[in-house]
């Protein structure tokens, strides 16, 4: 059985600058410190010669809906089940923090933030499932619970080229920590108890490189900003605790993938546009290209006692983002910008025919956000910014499994519906000196 965990893969971009609240622009409108995350081409265009910034932010799953349905056949006996999925209880929080030094045509930056995932993320969900083939009852109860911590590491450099572009060019360091726990009572005809925990660490190392270039004339910008997806490094440990009325079982493994791409190059677009000193707006898009890469991961082979490390292929089609916002300026110190977006993901993961059997998976996700946010002036040394967003996710997961032995045939494919809809907070402030 598979846990489904909520992700927040577009939530983690947003509290940044007041262009993240015109729908998280990446490629345009310079915004301060927070350039360095963006579009590094952005940089130069810093009009004082320091500016330090910070901004926290929280997310929240507010409500959803699960659904789930199980296709299970035990050696050659098919079973009826039944799967219920509790509300899955979500959270994340990052902090972003920069700093930027202008010189005469260029500029440097540094950030601590966080990309691909939130800073820290929480899932947890709980699964009940009963299944009989009219003689045998099984009942089962499952917890799933994941603590993260993804840290990001950004240098940027920008350059002018002339009265009108820039160009720049920044490297992204990443770090990794997921710990991961699950645990499963197993009750079977009233008698035969099972139960099963399993702890399973991973720590990753990956870097990318990102290049960047902006167009500006009067009041038009168009950006680009290139990506060159991850190279990877990560350590896998599991530890398998197994108790039945039979055996009493304790495994570890570990398995380690060394200097792999684990995710595509990507290409960022955006443009934007001020009409007259009130009014502005920007819009943008991002494709993420397919890949493909061999990953090593851990199955239990309960009726066997022992843990196969084996590989998987994972798969990912063309991901698409689009997104765009207007931007009010409400008075000389206060600025006032919304927006709105939407994000397409689609993976697979399976595993070659072979003697054992053989598992597949695959996750489709769609989000759909909106943005709002308030930028106010204190002076010409200090701002701040407060942001919020809602967004509505929908997600399908789907895992077929089927393990073979001399003895016995295990076959499952566990079909898995969420949706959910979350909040966004943020705050921050820049200081320029």
């Amino acid at each position: 059985m598979s846990a489904a965990f909520v992700l927040f893969n577009n939530s983690q971009m947003f509290g940044q600058s007041n262009a993240a609240s015109m729908g998280d622009l990446l490629t345009v409108a310079p915004s301060g410190p927070s350039d360095v995350i963006r579009n590094p081409a952005l940089i130069p265009n810093q009009t004082v010669n320091n500016a330090f910034g910070f901004f926290y932010t929280y997310v929240q799953r507010l409500s959803g809906v699960c659904e789930s349905d199980l296709y299970l056949n035990m050696n050659g006996t098919e079973y009826d089940s039944k799967v219920e999925m509790e509300e899955p209880k979500s959270f994340g929080m990052n902090s972003h923090l920069s700093y930027l030094k202008k010189f005469d045509k260029s500029a440097l930056g540094f950030a601590v933030t966080s990309l691909d995932n939130d800073q820290y993320l929480y899932n947890e969900i709980e699964t009940h499932l009963y299944a009989t083939d009219g003689t045998i009852e099984i009942l089962s109860d499952e917890i799933n619970r994941e603590n993260s911590f993804h840290p990001v590491f950004i240098t940027s450099a920008g350059f002018s080229l002339s009265g009108n572009s820039t160009f720049g060019f920044q490297l992204l360091a990443k770090y990794s920590r997921i710990s991961e726990e699950r645990k499963r009572e197993t009750v079977i005809s009233s008698s035969n108890e099972e139960t099963e925990k399993h702890e399973k660490l991973v720590n990753a190392i990956r870097g990318e490189l990102g290049f960047g270039y902006l167009y500006r004339a009067n009041d038009f910008q168009l950006g680009l900003l290139l990506r060159s997806g991850d190279f990877s490094w990560i350590k896998k440990e599991v530890k398998i605790d197994y108790n039945s009325e039979t055996s009493i079982t304790q495994l570890d493994s570990k398995a380690s993938i060394d200097g792999k791409r684990t995710s595509g190059p990507s290409v960022s677009a955006g443009i934007y546009k001020r009409i007259n000193t009130i009014l502005a707006f920007g819009f943008e898009s991002l494709f993420i290209f397919e890949y493909s890469y061999v990953d090593k991961d851990f199955t239990f082979i309960g009726n066997e006692n022992r843990i196969e490390t084996e590989e998987f292929v994972v798969k990912s089609g063309t991901s698409v983002s689009l997104k765009g916002g207007i931007e009010l300026k409400l008075t000389q110190n206060m600025t006032f910008s919304t927006g709105t977006g939407f994000s397409s993901r689609k993976f697979e993961r399976y595993q070659d025919e072979n003697n054992s059997g053989r598992t597949m998976s695959s996750d489709e996700s769609d989000y759909i956000y909106c943005t709002a946010g308030i930028g106010y002036s204190f002076s010409t040394n200090i701002s701040i910014d407060i942001m919020a967003a809602y967004f509505f996710s929908k997600n399908k997961q789907m895992l077929y499994y089927r393990n073979e032995g001399e003895t016995y045939t295990d076959e499952r494919r566990h079909e898995i519906s969420i949706k959910g809809n979350y909040i966004f907070t943020g705050m921050g402030i820049v200081l320029r000196f």
